[in-house]
């Protein structure tokens, strides 16, 4: 009973933290969400945050992979997503406030930029 027990809280083997993989499926991910969320977000008038849909379905993709990979898919896709939401309701708002019929590139960056 007065045996010392010994406990390593460390994964016996090194996980990769940024793989190819995990960036490129995250990329991915994010430009399919990015492109359905904004394409309800138009028709619906209001929109969802898609970092919960990118960690299910990241981790549906690369369930064989570790945690720490399927956590830089649902950061990069979450990132992706947010990048484009700065477009879903500030470009439909510059239209409507009237400045659509003449476009100015510097207008509609700035309003994408305020809109993330």
């Amino acid at each position: 009973m007065n045996e010392s027990v010994s406990v390593n809280p460390f994964a016996g083997r090194a996980y990769p933290e940024l793989t190819w993989t995990a960036v490129i499926v995250g990329w991915f991910l994010g430009c399919i969400i990015a492109v359905s969320i904004g394409y309800a977000a138009l028709i619906l008038g209001f929109s969802i945050e898609g970092s919960e849909l990118a960690a299910i379905l990241g981790f549906g993709i690369l369930r064989r992979k570790s945690i720490i990979e399927n956590n830089i898919v649902q950061t990069i896709a979450s990132g992706v997503n947010g990048a484009s939401s700065g477009m879903m309701f500030s470009v439909p708002a510059i239209f409507i406030l009237g400045y659509g019929d003449k476009f100015d590139p510097v207008l509609m960056t700035f309003g994408c930029i305020v809109g993330a």
